[in-house]
């Protein structure tokens, strides 16, 4: 298949796993982004061993010790982002501008008169650490295969029978079976068919069949991190800090796939909508998801800053993981049509909204820095950071291990 269908089937097929976390939402939501004070962006995050600046809150809380005085700050952002996809000669672009209030805080400077710890130091400040905001959208004017091959071809290998996939009175297959939310939708929606067998399916692709798709994803949300810092010095040589961090956590995420095909292989039904058999014919589809996770966490920070000459610095943090709770909603549809493509004859299934409740353990933080700072003039500054992305945990709402999913993490995602 072109990178093309890969890319697009990928985009369309990540909500539908609403069914359960997946290693990218873990992943994912684990991101800290470059965001806090203009001084702080402007030196690309490098201010491990800085301090005396309202982002050292979030990152190393050994900068509060450097404070002499107090400080109260606040600092605004507009982003600007766009995307530009191409494909096959097709482009479609898309931005969206966001103004947003990176942080503001609070910093209180107590001169306490003593020649070992002359400043004891508290502060507290709200910080946006990561915004999930992005869209892109674009057309495929010949594809090369059918998202609904690749659904047929995993679900013949799961195994699952029609009757595992069709829903009744008293079965729901989103909740009483163990497939996928896309093979569901797309058996009841006629976009997989069973051939053979109860357990072969066959997707709407074949020899001859040509077409177009389209897709469409927008993601919002963000990382908000309320600190609360507590610090000093010591001989005005060594500088350190401690935090306690509590994050609140929004993303959504919605996505529109389509593709419409001609001397594609359709269903043919009975008059009671059942099917037996295929044939040839036009035909397409429509495919709608959407999820929405959000949630809250909690986390604990130390750090130093070591000053042996006023030109010299160096310093450490040490962040523990960020345990979440959180919560998740899916919804995904499929609107279905043949013998005239989507506009035709059309089979909707409004599929399921589900809900459920999950714990994320990103992975702990370590960051070290040695900076140069010469008079007023100049700072260079170099920051180390280690986060070992093999660690990020998930687990249910009691704390029980979703094991393939963190055997996932394990496989794809490293230091």
């Amino acid at each position: 298949m072109k990178k093309s269908l890969i890319t697009a089937a990928i985009a369309a097929s990540l909500p539908l796993l609403a069914g359960a976390q997946t290693a990218t939402d873990a992943f994912q939501l684990s991101q800290k982004g470059l965001r806090g004070t203009a001084r702080f962006m402007s030196m690309g995050g490098a201010f491990t061993a800085l301090g005396g600046d309202l982002s050292t809150l979030n990152q190393n809380p050994g900068g509060i010790g450097l404070y002499r005085n107090s400080e109260i700050g606040a600092t605004l952002d507009i982003n600007m982002l766009s995307s530009k996809s191409t494909t096959q000669g097709f482009s479609a672009s898309s931005s969206m501008t966001k103004a947003n209030c990176n942080n503001f805080g609070y910093i209180g400077a107590v001169y306490t008169g003593s020649d070992i710890m002359p400043y004891f130091n508290w502060g507290a400040s709200y910080s946006r650490t990561a915004s999930f905001d992005r869209r892109f959208k674009g057309s495929i004017g010949n594809l090369q295969g059918s998202l609904t091959n690749l659904i047929a071809g995993y679900t013949t290998q799961d195994a699952f029978s029609d009757s595992d996939l069709s829903g009744g009175t008293e079965y729901n297959p989103y909740l009483d079976s163990q497939a996928s939310w896309m093979s569901i939708l797309a058996y009841n929606s006629f976009m997989i068919t069973p051939v053979g067998s109860p357990t072969n399916y066959q997707g709407m692709w074949q020899n001859g069949t040509s077409g177009y798709g389209s897709f469409a994803s927008e993601e919002k949300g963000y990382t908000d991190e309320y600190a609360i810092n507590f610090g000093g010095n010591i001989s005005n040589i060594v500088y350190w800090g401690m935090g306690f961090g509590i994050t609140d956590l929004e993303y959504r995420q919605s996505v529109y796939y389509t593709e419409d095909m001609e001397n594609a292989s359709i269903p043919v039904l009975d008059n009671d909508g059942n099917t037996i058999g295929t044939t040839t014919g036009g035909g397409g589809f429509g495919l709608d998801s959407w999820k929405h996770i959000w949630g809250s966490g909690f986390n604990f920070k130390i750090g130093a800053i070591v000053r042996p000459i006023n030109e010299l610095r160096l310093g450490f943090a040490v962040h523990t993981p960020t345990y979440y709770n959180l919560k998740q909603e899916g919804f995904a549809q499929t609107d279905f049509g043949m013998g005239g493509g989507i506009s035709g004859t059309n089979q909707v299934n409004d599929g399921y909204v589900d809900y459920f409740e999950w714990k994320l353990r990103t992975p702990w933080r370590i960051m070290a820095g040695v900076a140069g700072v010469i008079g007023s003039q100049a700072i260079l500054s170099l920051d180390y950071e280690y986060r070992p992305m093999q660690k990020t945990h998930v687990s249910d709402r009691d704390g029980y291990a979703y094991t393939d999913i963190n055997g996932d993490i394990t496989t794809y995602y490293k230091a």
